[in-house]
């Protein structure tokens, strides 16, 4: 497709409906489809029942959270595509969509160095124990002694499951703590590893057993949910942490609270959860040894620029032709 296809196509015209998104505003997109002639139609708030009945007569339809499953695509009477803000294509049935004739869209890279300082953030917040300090200090406690047993970062093994961008940018981060990396995934050869100066786990299994921090970075798909189960967690060191900036599902998070009751685990520093936001019951609420953040690894003022931008940009290239 041509760099500009704004400059070197015609306009297309339509609506194009942006649903499920908190985005502070849609500019980024009008700049992009407003010049063919597209109308941005706001829904980014809005009940479903409400979006579905835009979406029937839209050229395109741009989600986060809005779930585009097979029902719902099956009721889009223009549709010409559908972007996905974001890495993750877990909102969206990609098979009933191309049986369909409606192209797929997402921005994987827009966020790889966030993901990689959030969840660096997370395992220092949960190695240091900097959230129980904060909570026992302003509940009146003094006392280092709370934070033990505590170890030295650079005598810590990190283990690596997944090894796309945002795990090497963690890699960098970890091993400039000085800390033992090691990876496991199956889809690279082992130059990747090497070339990352990391070591290669062959078995999931015995990255678990290595390390000393467990951090996930594979995408939810069929075969990757519930990939960190009772079977794996009881497979972590005595003390380890586990970190999740990738997807809740990834993880069986009821067997992660059952072993974290149990206190054998050193804790876990979780971005996303199975769902969001979680209910009031939701037992890791309650869990000290949990430090939770509100699936907000990607964010930064210009992760949102980017990643906006190459939505509009993405979409007006499908409708372009």
């Amino acid at each position: 497709m041509p760099e500009n296809p704004v400059s070197e196509q015609a306009p297309s015209g339509g609506t194009v409906v942006v649903a499920g998104a908190s985005f502070p505003s849609l500019d980024n997109e009008r700049s992009f489809l407003e010049p063919l002639g597209c109308t941005i139609v706001d829904k980014r708030f809005a009940a479903d029942e409400e979006v579905l009945e835009v979406c029937r007569e839209a050229v395109a339809v741009m989600t986060d959270y809005f779930v585009c499953d097979a029902a719902r695509i099956a009721t889009f009477e223009r549709c010409k595509v559908i972007c996905q803000y974001g890495a993750g294509l877990n909102q969206v049935d990609v098979a009933a969509a191309t049986a369909a004739g409606i192209y797929v869209t997402h921005t994987p890279d827009y966020c790889s160095e966030e993901l990689g300082d959030h969840t660096m953030a997370l395992i220092l917040a949960s190695m240091r124990r900097i959230v129980r300090f904060d909570r026992n200090i302003r509940a009146g406690r003094w006392d280092y002694n709370d934070g033990m047993p505590m170890r030295r970062l650079a005598n810590c093994t990190l283990g690596l499951v997944g090894f796309g961008r945002a795990a090497r940018a963690v890699a960098v981060r970890a091993q400039g703590f000085g800390m033992t990396v090691m990876a496991h995934d199956p889809l690279l050869d082992d130059a990747s590893f090497a070339a990352a100066g990391v070591a290669r786990a062959g078995e999931l299994a015995d990255l678990l057993a290595a390390a000393d921090v467990v951090s996930v970075h594979v995408p939810l798909v069929q075969g990757t949910r519930h990939l960190v189960g009772a079977e794996e967690l009881a497979l972590l060191r005595d003390g380890a942490f586990l970190v999740n900036t990738s997807r809740g599902g990834v993880i069986d998070q009821q067997a992660l609270h059952a072993e974290l009751a149990t206190g054998r685990l050193g804790g876990a520093g979780l971005d996303v959860l199975e769902q969001e936001p979680p209910a009031a019951d939701e037992p890791l609420l309650s869990c000290e040894d949990a430090v939770l953040t509100p699936h907000t690894a990607f964010l930064s003022v210009e992760s949102l620029e980017l990643v906006q931008t190459r939505a509009g940009s993405e979409v007006a290239r499908v409708l372009t032709g």
